[in-house]
């Protein structure tokens, strides 16, 4: 039967590295947007003062930005500062960016105000099924903003900010994709410290999502079986793997916030394939 449908082991092989090939993603040839821009206007009875400063710069693997636009005139003072550092391998992001604005009032201030902002966009094309796994997101956010969100041809496929998450999977169908991550903060007369923070750790992997696979190894078995078993027994979400989670809940496949039997349905069915697509 298998001579019939490839004719020789070396064809076999070929059109088997042709298939290989069609899947794929590689973040060298991603399309890298990353700036910090920090802006500061200070208006006391001693003088005023506005100042600019953007910055970024990098390619494949490093990436970094710094802004200062902080200044003093008599007894008060502006803080405006944001920053970023970014490294990414073929399938890889690891990315974190801060912003900071604050107005420190003296007797002598009439007016005051300072924005900052880290900002990083990367533009990337999935070739044939892969799955992601964010193995760390942190957006936090004091009177500030802290955000990163993915986007699939134009569709959102997540969006976090204000919190702190580890171990979350998605699938990653072909097409174009695009990753904001921002920091932003601003700060007015008032005084107000003002801060804004990212940070992602990002991985792609070739081949199919296995929601049931709660250990990671491509298998669904005994170790994922017993992972199972104990979110199973919790039943409310926010579950565990492994204590890795702060938030989260890998074993509720249906995302309606409970590990009951419907989820029990899909694990029983990948647990007896054993092995992930």
């Amino acid at each position: 039967m298998s001579k019939a449908i490839c004719a020789g082991a070396l064809l076999c092989a070929i059109g088997a590295g042709v298939e290989h090939a069609r899947a794929h993603v590689n973040f060298a040839n991603a399309v890298v947007t990353a700036t910090t821009t920090a802006n500061s206007n200070l208006v006391t009875t001693s003088g005023s003062n506005s100042l600019m400063q953007p910055g970024g710069a990098g390619a494949f693997p490093n990436w970094q930005g710094y802004s200062n636009a902080g200044q003093t005139i008599g007894q008060s003072s502006v803080l405006s500062t944001s920053d970023f550092t970014m490294f990414m391998a073929s399938k890889l992001i690891l990315a974190n960016g801060f912003a900071n604005a604050w107005v420190k009032p003296g007797a002598d201030l009439v007016s005051a105000s300072a924005t900052a902002e880290s900002r990083i966009e990367i533009d990337f094309h999935v070739h044939g099924p892969h799955y992601y796994e964010i193995h760390s997101v942190d957006v936090s956010q004091l009177n500030g903003e802290g955000s990163a969100m993915m986007l699939h041809e134009g569709n959102e496929v997540f969006r976090y900010e204000g919190l702190h998450i580890h171990e979350i999977r998605g699938a990653l169908p072909e097409g174009d994709y695009t990753i904001v991550l921002t920091a932003a903060t601003q700060s007015q007369t008032s005084g107000l410290n003002s801060v804004g923070i990212f940070e992602l750790e990002f991985e792609v992997f070739e081949g199919l999502l296995c929601l049931a696979d709660l250990t990671g190894d491509r298998m669904v078995d005994d170790a994922d079986f017993v992972a199972f078993a104990g979110a199973y027994e919790t039943l409310v979400c926010p579950g565990s793997r492994s204590g890795r989670h702060e938030e989260g809940c890998p074993a509720d496949f249906n995302d309606d916030g409970v590990v009951d039997d419907s989820d029990f349905v899909v694990f029983a069915a990948a647990y007896n394939e054993l092995i992930c697509p």
